[in-house]
């Protein structure tokens, strides 16, 4: 809300201008597709393996885990989340801020929810950043006829500054975690240290898994 505020005083919705039309479609296309993410995260889940599975053919038992808490076989790559209290196929870590893991269901929307907060957090900082400067340091007298002059009160600087400062830190952690993210799926890596099968299948194999265009909105991939 901070960064709309700025953003109608920065720049404000002209209908005749479409740069500013342009302007307010992407900062409100942020939001809805952010939280798309977010909630289809949530609520797909990450892929939980039935309890008391077991393969098929009984001699590939000997090729798995087996859980004692789920009494039954683990699958390639999935591992027993304490938290969740089920096995993940394709695990990747618990995510606390989803309060559910990311695995093979969800890995996608999770990966877009993090690219699209970044970008949401950067076009809030260009709209935040010239209100704040402008305010602090530019005198209302040197300001033209046709630039756009900003008014805060008290409260609205202080809620502004601290609203720069978050989307700078979300930027830098959630660009972080997007990093090892991007990296893991590059190399089909996961955080447990011994497979029996190879799974790195080359860069263009495993960005296709994870990432289909075709499957977007299916968001259930081959991974």
């Amino acid at each position: 809300m901070n960064a709309f505020n700025c953003l109608i005083k920065w720049f404000p919705l002209n209908m005749k201008e479409p740069l500013s039309l342009i302007n307010m479609f992407m900062f409100w296309s942020w939001f809805i597709i952010i939280f798309y993410n977010y909630f289809k995260t949530i609520f797909l889940g990450p892929g939980f393996l039935r309890k008391r599975w077991r393969p098929k053919n009984k001699e590939d038992e000997k090729y798995l885990q087996y859980c004692t808490i789920c009494q039954g076989f683990k699958t390639s790559q999935a591992y027993h989340c304490r938290k969740c209290g089920r096995c993940i196929s394709k695990f990747d870590h618990h995510c606390p801020w989803m309060n559910t893991c990311i695995g093979h269901i969800n890995q996608t929307n999770f990966c877009w929810f993090l690219f699209y907060s970044i970008l949401g957090c950067l076009h809030a900082l260009l709209m935040i950043s010239p209100c704040i400067y402008r305010v602090l340091f530019i005198s209302y007298s040197s300001i033209r006829i046709n630039e756009p002059r900003i008014y805060f009160t008290l409260t609205g600087l202080v809620s502004s500054i601290l609203t720069l400062g978050f989307t700078i830190g979300v930027i830098i952690a959630v660009g972080l975690l997007l990093i090892i993210q991007i990296k893991n799926i590059i190399c089909n890596h996961r955080r447990l240290k011994s497979f029996i099968y190879p799974y790195n299948l080359g860069f263009k194999e495993n960005i296709c898994q994870l990432f289909n265009r075709i499957d977007y909105f299916n968001l259930i991939t081959d991974g």
